[in-house]
């Protein structure tokens, strides 16, 4: 017998999940962001207005690394239409 894929369930409340992109990052497109964002109950999107597409540890700003750093320690997120200046 022939079993489908079932997509995994999750049991209680997930936490919030965090999306970084470049306004003009080429390789991850920032609608496709938006749309990752969306799908999640708490999800929350952080945008540096630039061209990049390494926001962890070389990008032109230190600040959505920042922001990557408190979510993994704290699962805080930055506030709602959050938008970093290189």
């Amino acid at each position: 017998m022939e079993t489908k894929p079932r997509p995994a369930q999750n049991k209680g409340t997930l936490p919030p999940v965090l999306v970084v992109n470049a306004t003009h990052d080429l390789a991850t497109p920032l609608a496709g962001a938006r749309r990752m964002a969306r799908e999640f109950p708490k999800g929350r999107l952080a945008v540096l207005d630039g061209v990049d597409h390494w926001l962890y540890r070389k990008c032109q700003s230190p600040l959505p690394a920042r922001a990557i750093d408190t979510y993994l320690r704290t699962l805080k997120t930055p506030p709602a239409g959050t938008v970093y200046h290189p």
